[in-house]
């Protein structure tokens, strides 16, 4: 079977072989180099805008100058590139607000969707955060993902769970509620949207105003994920930041032990650690 090719990727991967991986720090070189300009607004619609030259390789990216943080406003000028470099997406004029940028819902158009993917691998390319993935994923590998790549702490979060081999996923917060998430492959269980569980670190915050714990902290798993075919008893680790910008909470999951009833007593788990994909692994595998 043809492993189905990943456009988002191919033209992130020509760029990066292009200009080097460092290219997320030189996107204003990079935009004038394939046709575009750049230019900071006022704006209350939209935080960025792609506008086409019909019939010539040329465009105009606008950003709303009155976004705070410079990681998101980079995001936010890598996303647009990706609406210009991207060809499914050539036809298209676009205005993006806030609501679509940095952001990983279902509810998303596929557009917006791999812009993001777009504006997240171009940014924070895997070579540059690699040792950044070896250690257990927590909000401390997040910063310095964040701090690496100039990137907001959200976009990070993202990317390391896109691209680890731990079970681990980020929920994005905001008004009480779990609004979006993302997990890796290891995750297996869908995080529980909609209100949050008073089980939860996070509940506590948003309704008493407690203060979130420094490091990741155990709570029941039913506080983020579905009940059904849970072990009893079973725990997820909580990492948890206010993103007081926003009026929100950036949480990161992580599960340390099985918690599937399915998955209890599986031989498998004895050996199995997302961590050490090498050859020791399979060999112990094979005997």
């Amino acid at each position: 079977m043809t492993e189905r090719v990943d456009p988002v990727l191919v033209y992130v991967q020509g760029l990066l072989d292009k200009y080097g991986n460092d290219c997320g720090r030189r996107l204003h070189e990079i935009a004038g180099a394939i046709g575009l300009t750049i230019k900071e607004v006022n704006a209350e619609s939209f935080d960025g805008a792609l506008i086409r030259v019909v019939g010539r390789p040329r465009g105009k990216i606008a950003i709303n100058a009155n976004i705070r943080e410079p990681g998101r406003k980079r995001f936010t000028l890598a996303h647009e590139l990706g609406h210009y470099v991207l060809p499914s997406h050539a036809r298209q004029s676009v205005a993006c607000g806030s609501a679509e940028i940095e952001r990983w819902t279902t509810g998303m158009s596929q557009a917006e969707l791999e812009a993001n993917r777009f504006a997240a691998a171009l940014l924070m390319p895997k070579p540059l955060i690699v040792e950044a993935l070896r250690p257990e994923p927590s909000l401390e590998q997040a910063r310095r993902i964040a701090a690496e790549c100039q990137v907001s702490l959200t976009a990070a979060a993202y990317r390391l769970v896109e691209l680890s081999t731990y079970p681990v996923a980020v929920v994005w917060n905001a008004s009480g509620r779990r609004v979006w998430f993302q997990r890796s492959e290891e995750f297996e269980r869908a995080v529980e949207l909609g209100p949050l569980s008073p089980e939860s670190l996070v509940h506590d915050y948003f309704h008493a105003r407690t203060p979130l714990p420094a490091r990741p902290t155990p709570v029941p798993a039913t506080a983020w994920l579905y009940g059904d075919g849970l072990l009893e008893n079973a725990r997820i680790w909580e990492d948890s930041i206010p993103m007081p910008f926003y009026d929100a909470v950036l949480t990161l999951l992580f599960l340390r032990k099985p918690i599937d009833l399915r998955d209890h007593h599986d031989p498998l788990h004895e050996w199995l650690d997302p961590a050490e994909f090498t050859l020791e692994r399979a060999l112990r595998s094979a005997k």
